[in-house]
């Protein structure tokens, strides 16, 4: 009997790469701005922080969702 792929493993995996992968493009640019104190303000320190925390969450398999 062969074992046939595990789809919604497969699937999850694609998506949380996926993720990872957006969210760090997302922090790059953050960084980015925040080089420019003539643009930069606190919020974009706020969603860096964010970023920061939520590729945590993601490595860690560790989604919190706020309703």
């Amino acid at each position: 009997m062969s074992k046939q792929p595990n789809i919604m493993k497969d699937t999850y995996i694609a998506l949380k790469d996926d993720l990872i992968a957006i969210n760090e493009s997302l922090s790059s640019l953050l960084t980015s701005i925040q080089e420019r104190p003539d643009i930069a303000d606190e919020r974009f320190d706020n969603w860096h922080k964010a970023c920061i925390d939520i590729n945590r969450q993601i490595t860690e398999d560790i989604i919190r969702v706020a309703v």
